[in-house]
């Protein structure tokens, strides 16, 4: 079991991200894999990787870790807003139409229940 919560996570972000900036991008990939095994619910760890993967020309593994983290919190915006962003930059409009209005309609939903929680 992983110890250390959002601040582990942090360092083990901070790392990969030392490593993409040293250019050594298949390294920062296995840190980001191996944290999300750590921490398989951290969405933010799914969308780096997702995000270095796009950079790398690896849509297939980019969308797999959209997925992922979709499948964590669906209704977290941020995870619709890079997906349907990284399927405009391939043409795929329409999917990223639906994309986009799917994590619409996701968000709009969790802000009712929201609300109605605090009534």
């Amino acid at each position: 079991r992983a110890r250390g919560g959002r601040g582990s996570v942090q360092l083990w972000q901070a790392w990969a991200r030392l490593e993409e900036k040293s250019g050594e991008e298949r390294a920062a990939l296995a840190l980001y894999g191996k944290a999300s095994s750590l921490y398989p619910r951290d969405v933010q760890l799914l969308l780096e990787a997702a995000k270095l993967h796009d950079k790398r020309g690896d849509v297939s593994a980019a969308l797999a870790a959209l997925a992922k983290a979709t499948a964590v919190d669906p209704a977290r915006p941020y995870v619709y807003q890079v997906t349907g962003q990284l399927l405009l930059r391939q043409l795929r409009v329409g999917e990223a139409r639906a994309t986009f209005a799917e994590g619409v309609r996701r968000a709009e939903a969790a802000a009712a229940r929201g609300r109605g929680a605090r009534r």
